[in-house]
């Protein structure tokens, strides 16, 4: 009977353990800060990290001296561009590591400056074992880039494989190549047929003047940028450029996804949960909006947008994808509230200025050109190359009246963008006018009419309006024509309602002294007796 009992207890306490053992223990995520690494919960990739929590990975920052018994607390260590070296016992624990069944993510950059070359020389003292090493070069491509700079490269030629299901654009700043040294190794993405390697050699003797760089037999598809590596039963993957997790890039191209999918490999999790089966990330929720905002689905890319705010208000990029669709669906002053409320959340350069812009354009068209041309020139005075602030310069300094200023504003326009249609067009105009004097009769009345607006004399104001509206219907210019018709209803509006006014008031005084009459009547009917 007790050996039943035992027996019963020993049964009992087998079937208690969970049969899924490594559910949660494949989300344990240790990311190295103790190397000079520019990743932490603090600076640039909060977005990144934000992504891992609401998957369920449970991260954890390494500020200390890497050993076996660290690792043995965790399933995933995060390298991302270290700049001082590990210690001999430090490698030799994460080889341990992955060669127990440890996953690694390791990435890199490419360029020349000395931080990056030491990142290289870093990574590959974790990774030579491993079957993959770091080139010391800068990857570029003169057709698939942004930004307008070659050396930020747009990934598109993509190797199949799990990692990268379902991706098709990965944008790379500044990447170095990977080699692959093991038949346990695999390229996951490659360069484009017109892709270039350029390798940056050492100065071993700090002259200061370092060898001439070699034609680099590496070009084209043969350059590798991203590789995945098995080690016995541990898993590596290797990136060449860290842009994909940087905040300000990670809801662009399909860097979400190739996220998602290194973390569902590492974990053993192979299926694509679909969105409409999960609580989507900030991350995940802008990425969408921009995608419903680029297919001209503008009210979705609004509701999405909105749920994204309620997650973090504190962000711009869900404001800016709000009055980007607003300003598409013509609701121009809710479009300027979003605009606002972007601005005021502190975006990023290139989004201030295209924020700027949008802002300029919203206020054209509500038809506050002063403000418009406020507008404009804050962001020229940020960045004085840019087609979209010159060419909404000419716009509204010709609503303005102020024709040379317009001609000189849309020439500096059609010298950054020469070939744009609407601006070629919209000079033809301005000369075709120019060459008319009725243009400056016209924009002289135009200027009475708003002076005399502003001085609140109505009439002279509508008079001027409409000698000016006559001028600009012959020279064809029916923009400025539907401006003056919306002066000149405002006109009417305040006229009719002095009019009003003054119609009420006198039948007040009317039926005033009527009652006056009828008092005085009934008072001293004497006064009313015939003569």
């Amino acid at each position: 009977m007790k050996k039943l009992f035992i027996l019963g207890i020993v049964a009992l306490l087998i079937f208690s353990i969970p049969l899924n053992v490594n559910a949660e223990s494949k989300k344990r995520v240790l990311i190295d800060i103790a190397h000079d690494e520019p990743i932490s919960f603090t600076a640039g990739y909060d977005m990144f990290i934000n992504q891992l929590t609401n998957k369920g990975f449970i991260l954890s920052e390494n500020k200390v001296k890497i050993t076996g018994n660290t690792l043995n607390n965790y399933d995933v260590l995060l390298v991302i561009v270290p700049k001082s070296n590990f210690s001999p016992q430090e490698i030799a624990a994460i080889e341990k590591f992955v060669k127990d069944g440890g996953s690694l993510l390791v990435v890199g950059r490419g360029g020349s400056s000395l931080d990056t070359k030491k990142t290289r020389e870093v990574l590959n003292e974790l990774t030579a074992n491993m079957g993959i090493i770091f080139n010391d070069d800068l990857v570029t491509d003169t057709q698939s880039y942004y930004d307008n700079d070659a050396t930020n490269v747009i990934i598109v030629n993509i190797v199949d494989d799990a990692i990268t299901k379902e991706i098709f654009r990965i944008a790379m700043k500044l990447p170095c190549s990977l080699t692959l040294t093991s038949n346990n190794s695999k390229a996951l993405m490659r360069g484009s047929p017109q892709s270039l390697s350029r390798p940056y050699l050492s100065d071993p003797d700090k002259s200061g003047i370092p060898p001439k760089d070699p034609l680099n037999p590496i070009s084209g598809t043969s350059i590798i940028v991203a590789a995945k590596s098995n080690v016995l039963s541990g898993k590596v993957v290797a990136i060449g450029s860290s842009t994909f997790i940087e905040d300000h890039m990670i809801t662009k191209y399909d860097h979400l996804r190739l996220i998602t999918n290194i973390f569902d490999y590492f974990s053993g999790n192979t299926g694509i949960t679909p969105p409409e089966e999960k609580d989507l990330t900030y991350a995940e929720l802008v990425f969408a909006a921009e995608e419903y905002l680029a297919n001209n689905n503008y009210d979705d890319a609004m509701k999405t947008s909105d749920k994204a705010i309620e997650i973090d208000p504190s962000k711009y990029e869900p404001y800016l994808i709000k009055a980007k669709s607003l300003w598409n669906k013509r609701r121009f002053t809710d479009a300027l509230t979003e605009i606002n409320n972007a601005l005021a959340r502190d975006p990023g350069y290139e989004q201030k200025m295209e924020a700027l812009i949008l802002k300029g354009d919203i206020l054209f068209s509500l038809g506050k050109y002063d403000e418009a041309l406020s507008t404009y020139k804050i962001a020229s005075r940020l960045n004085n190359s840019l087609f979209g602030v010159w060419y909404g310069i000419a716009r509204a300094e010709y609503s303005l009246g102020n024709y040379q200023e317009a001609i000189e504003a849309i020439n500096t326009a059609l010298d950054i963008s020469p070939t744009n249609k609407e601006a070629n067009n919209f000079k033809s105009m301005l000369i075709t006018i120019g060459d008319d004097v009725r243009l400056d009769e016209a924009a002289r009345f135009f200027r009475t009419a708003e002076d005399s607006y502003t001085a609140g004399d109505y009439r002279k104001s509508r008079e001027n309006y409409i000698e000016a509206k006559k001028l600009y219907t012959e020279l064809g210019d029916q923009e400025k024509v539907n401006l003056i018709n919306s002066k000149i209803s405002a006109i009417d509006g305040i006229t009719i309602r002095k009019n009003s006014i003054v119609i009420i008031l006198g039948t007040l005084i009317v039926l005033g002294a009527g009652l006056v009459i009828l008092v005085l009547y009934l008072l001293r009917p004497k006064i009313f007796k015939k003569v």
